[in-house]
């Protein structure tokens, strides 16, 4: 069973949401595995925003 938030696999979630950005920055690589990285790459693709982007890639 994965425990990969659901919030993060919305993609009509806007990048400021308070709890996207809580749940994003409280990720740590033991969650991430190979279904949910591709979440991971589209959020990165979607956002502007360097913070987002470096925590995502501090994750992969």
């Amino acid at each position: 069973m994965s425990n990969f938030p659901a919030i993060l696999t919305d993609e009509k979630i806007k990048d400021s949401n308070k709890d996207f950005r809580n749940t994003l920055f409280s990720l740590d690589q033991n969650s991430i595995n190979k279904d949910n990285f591709a979440h991971l790459t589209r959020i990165y693709s979607a956002t502007k925003q360097l913070d987002i982007r470096n925590k995502i890639l501090r994750l992969l």
